[in-house]
């Protein structure tokens, strides 16, 4: 276990990249059981600062809110950590599946929408295409001003560059929403401080080490699967499994 003197996770992420870069950090199972596709390090510090930069040269800015509405998988873990490594405030969001979910799905998801007010929602393919060409006009009206795009629009741009954003451990890092399964969803502000802190005490609790692997079933838009889970074992210097 490298020694951990950093104020944020971007930082330790930055420094496992140096330290070890071809060291697997995440793998996914599309099925359950075989590995579908895999991340170095090096690749993790690649993407982030692909969507990092994407996020930029969009005009968005440290500290504005961005929609993350996807399920688990690489393209999640890029996505959230894009955001981090820009200063952007990432809104993880449960992810429906099909567009017969999509409907129902957004009256339970406009609650989030309005305490959150987000300036980017980043979906799956199928979601941005409902988005952009099902609502209804009163829909439409709600989503004026958000700007919508895919995941794969994101990691297809070209000739972006990053500028990394001056991190302090008291700016406030994600904002995770309550499930609203017993009232509107409310947003909980989460800073730097409090991941680090969260993730020394899972690292010895869980008895997290170097190279070590943690598997998580949990959806990543849930508190314990998206710290403990894979912050937690990037933090320990080891890799999870998502599935």
């Amino acid at each position: 276990m490298l020694p951990i003197t950093n104020s944020n996770i971007v930082e330790v992420l930055q420094q496992r990249t140096l330290s070890h870069p071809e060291r697997e950090c995440t793998i996914f199972l599309s099925d359950g059981e075989n590995k579908s596709c895999s991340m170095t390090y090096r690749e993790n510090d690649i993407a982030a600062r692909h969507v990092a930069a994407f996020m930029q040269k969009r005009g968005i800015s440290k500290g504005d809110r961005v929609l993350i509405i996807l399920p688990n998988g690489l393209e999640f873990v890029k996505m959230f950590y894009g955001c981090l490594y820009a200063g952007i405030l990432a809104i993880p969001l449960h992810e429906p599946a099909g567009t017969k979910q999509i409907e129902l799905y957004m009256e339970t998801f406009l609650p989030s929408l309005k305490i959150s007010k987000p300036c980017l929602l980043i979906g799956t393919s199928e979601m941005i295409d409902f988005l952009r060409n099902k609502l209804t006009p009163e829909q439409k009206k709600i989503f004026a001003g958000l700007e919508i795009v895919s995941d794969k629009e994101i990691l297809a741009m070209e000739n972006v560059e990053y500028t990394p954003p001056e991190l302090n451990k008291n700016d406030t890092a994600y904002l995770q929403f309550t499930s609203g399964s017993t009232g509107t969803p409310k947003g909980i502000m989460i800073g730097h401080s409090n991941i680090m802190a969260n993730l020394e005490e899972a690292r010895k609790f869980m008895q997290l080490e170097e190279e070590k692997g943690t598997v998580v079933w949990l959806p990543l838009f849930h508190d314990f699967g998206l710290a403990a889970g894979l912050m937690g074992a990037h933090y320990s210097g080891g890799y999870v499994v998502l599935m």
